[in-house]
C-alpha cells in the first residue's frame, strides 16, 4: 500500500507541473515617430544690395533673400557664395564682396537648390557729361566722339548718348588722356585723369582745359 500512495502522489504532482502557466512578459509598445512639419518649398533667391560699383580695395556686404509661401527670409548666412571671376569681385561665405581688379564678375548666392545672381563692376568707373561752355552749359552734346590714349583703355573709342554722357568700361587705375571731338566745337584733350585718395565712389572730377574749348565738364 505505501508503493501505491506514493504512486499516486507523484503522478498529482507531475499533473500540477504540467498544468503551470508560464510567466507573462510585459508587452512593448512601439515609439510613435514624430511628424516633422515641411519646411516651405523656397521659389525664389534673390541677391540685395548689389551696387553698380565695387572701387578696388572697397568691400560691400551682399544679402541673400529667399522667397517662399510664407514670406520672405533672409538666407545670407545659410547661402553658400560664389564669384565668376574672383580676381576682379571676391566674395566671403557671408556676402561680403572686394573689390580686386577691373572688370566685371557674377556673384551667386544658392540656397535650398536655388540661386539668385548679381553682375557687379569693379574698379573705377569714369562717366562724364559733355555739353557747352559757358554761359550755354544747359546745351548737351550728343554723339560726341571720346578717345582714350594710354592705360588699359589705350586707343578705344566710344561715344556720348542722346544726353551727352559717356561712361568708360572699369579701370584699375589712373594714367590715361581722354580727348573729346565733335565737328564745330574745337577738339578738348583731358590729360592725366585722376583717381583722389578721398574718392571712392567710381565718380571722379577731371582737370579742364581752357576756357576757350568748347567741350565741357566731367563729372
Amino acid at each position: 500500500m505505501r508503493h501505491a500512495i506514493g504512486l499516486v502522489i507523484a503522478a498529482i504532482a507531475l499533473t500540477f507541473g504540467a498544468c503551470s502557466d508560464p510567466p507573462t512578459q510585459p508587452t512593448t509598445q512601439p515609439t510613435p515617430t514624430p511628424v516633422m512639419p515641411t519646411a516651405p518649398e523656397v521659389r525664389e533667391v534673390s541677391i540685395v544690395g548689389a551696387p553698380a560699383n565695387v572701387p578696388i580695395g572697397n568691400s560691400v556686404q551682399l544679402r541673400a533673400a529667399s522667397q517662399a509661401a510664407d514670406g520672405i527670409l533672409d538666407v545670407t548666412e545659410q547661402a553658400a557664395w560664389e564669384s565668376s571671376d574672383p580676381g576682379v569681385c571676391v566674395v566671403s561665405a557671408t556676402g561680403v564682396v572686394e573689390g580686386r581688379g577691373a572688370g566685371t564678375a557674377t556673384v551667386k548666392a544658392t540656397y535650398s537648390g536655388r540661386s539668385g545672381a548679381a553682375t557687379l563692376t569693379c574698379g573705377f568707373v569714369i562717366s562724364a557729361l559733355v555739353h557747352e561752355n559757358p554761359p550755354t552749359t544747359d546745351v548737351a552734346l550728343p554723339r560726341t566722339r571720346v578717345e582714350v590714349a594710354g592705360g588699359l583703355l589705350d586707343g578705344r573709342t566710344f561715344q556720348t548718348d542722346a544726353e551727352g554722357r559717356v561712361s568708360l568700361p572699369p579701370v584699375a587705375a589712373p594714367g590715361f588722356a581722354l580727348y573729346f571731338k565733335k565737328p564745330g566745337y574745337d577738339d578738348r584733350r583731358v590729360e592725366g585723369v585722376r583717381i583722389p585718395a578721398s574718392d571712392h565712389d567710381g565718380h571722379f572730377d577731371l582737370q579742364r582745359a581752357g576756357p576757350s574749348v568748347r567741350a565741357a565738364n566731367l563729372l
